[in-house]
């Protein structure tokens, strides 16, 4: 799932890959994580190579997010649901989408969880996906309660992370704390 904020509104695209809605087919190659994202991810090359989209997914989705969701990483991620919300008002808007009636859906429940601001749901769901047996939940209550990142906190969490230059760079863009 990503997350765009602008001035315009905010956009929410997600994959749910086992959604009759992905219009997706696996190819394996090496993917280009970001420095972020290597930090939790611990062997995961996988990606995928962009198909159409589900009918009536983007119907009326706003020219302003367009560069979002058809450039990368999300066009070779994919997309099963979106959601949009313009001017940062209350309503928050879909396409004109025929909805499968396999009980799954478009994953939009399944996913959105991850929005309640809670470090053991992400957990829970980080456990799964990243086949992670022994991830200590300090770490990620560490950094929801936006706590100063350091060297010794990285290596807690991935002892064999060596991007260091590319995640201060990115904790810096963002304005995270930290001391790398």
């Amino acid at each position: 799932m990503h997350i765009y904020f602008s001035d315009f509104g905010t956009f929410i695209n997600g994959f749910a890959s086992e959604s009759v809605m992905n219009c997706q087919k696996k190819i394996n190659h090496p993917t280009k994580l970001n420095s972020l994202c290597r930090l939790f991810t611990f062997g995961s090359n996988e990606t995928q190579t962009h198909l159409p989209l589900w009918d009536g997914l983007t119907t009326n989705l706003p020219v302003y997010f367009h560069e979002f969701l058809l450039n990368d990483p999300l066009h070779s991620i994919g997309s099963t649901f979106c959601i949009w919300n313009i001017n940062h008002k209350d309503t928050w808007r879909i396409g004109d989408i025929a909805f499968p009636e396999d009980g799954y859906s478009d994953g939009s429940e399944e996913l959105m969880v991850l929005l309640d601001g809670s470090p053991k749901t992400y957990l829970t769901w980080a456990s799964e996906y990243y086949d992670l047996h022994e991830f200590d939940l300090y770490y990620l209550e560490y950094i929801y309660d936006h706590r100063i990142i350091d060297y010794a906190i990285v290596r807690a969490i991935n002892p064999e992370f060596t991007h260091w230059y590319q995640l201060k760079k990115e904790l810096d863009w963002i304005g995270y704390p930290n001391e790398l």
